[in-house]
């Protein structure tokens, strides 16, 4: 399996993607019912497929991706094969956090500047080929979460020559 599987609140939260499919199988109500009761090898089995075509559509749609730690942030951007990296590294000199919700918002709405946070700043890119998917899914299930690539493009613009 590329992907892992789905967790049952993951798929409650797609289930009429999830029933659309059974349904694609010619499986009904009734029948998943039986299924679950009597053939658990079965019901992995159909989980395993809609868990890999679900993941395979989210990380294809799936463009950028932020990591918040107290002093550190990264911000991810998937255009096709290549996926680049900004990462802001807080001083210690700073009081601010990115896991604290006061300077988060002061950092998202560009009131906090990189300077004013003591801020190193790097960049890099890698070009992840076919294995797109599978980097944003580890991405993802290492505490990246998605974000609008507003804020990446607001990320490079706020980097300045000396960052």
């Amino acid at each position: 399996m590329k992907y892992r599987l789905l967790t049952i609140p993951e798929l409650q939260s797609v289930e009429k993607e999830f029933v659309q499919f059974l349904a694609s199988h010619s499986i009904v109500a009734a029948e998943w019912e039986a299924l679950k009761a009597n053939e658990p090898e079965k019901v992995t089995g159909l989980v395993s497929i809609f868990s890999e075509i679900f993941w395979e559509k989210a990380l294809s749609n799936l463009s950028c991706l932020i990591q918040r730690h107290p002093r550190l942030l990264r911000a991810y951007r998937a255009d096709g094969p290549r996926i680049e990296l900004i990462e802001i590294r807080l001083s210690e000199a700073t009081s601010h956090r990115f896991s604290d919700d006061e300077s988060w918002h002061l950092f998202r709405s560009g009131q906090l500047t990189l300077n004013e946070l003591k801020a190193e700043v790097f960049k890099g890119n890698k070009n992840a080929g076919t294995e797109r998917n599978r980097e944003l899914f580890t991405l993802l299930e290492r505490g990246a979460e998605p974000c609008s690539c507003e804020f990446f493009d607001q990320l490079t613009n706020a980097i300045t020559p000396e960052h």
